[in-house]
């Protein structure tokens, strides 16, 4: 979407006012995950990557992620519903 060449999979946009350049708010950003850059394998300390494999994961992958117990309480949870 932003770069195809990067393997960056996370851009954060600011909003600026158009005319002077200037930043609209320090408190708000968008932000965007390409989800096909993303690790297969993501760092299991790294809570947002761990989300983010859960978003992109089909049937096959869930019950992996299921039967391996992943470390985060709250995925964990979700898992079990």
């Amino acid at each position: 979407m932003f770069n195809s060449d990067s393997e960056n999979y996370h851009n954060e946009v600011e909003a600026a006012i158009k005319d002077t350049g200037e930043i609209f708010s320090d408190k708000f950003s968008v932000h965007f995950f390409e989800l096909k850059k993303m690790s297969r394998k993501p760092d299991p300390k790294n809570r947002k990557e761990l989300w983010l494999q859960y978003i992109n994961a089909d049937k096959e992958e869930l019950a992996l992620m299921k039967a391996i117990g992943y470390s985060d309480n709250v995925i964990k949870d979700i898992l079990e519903l």
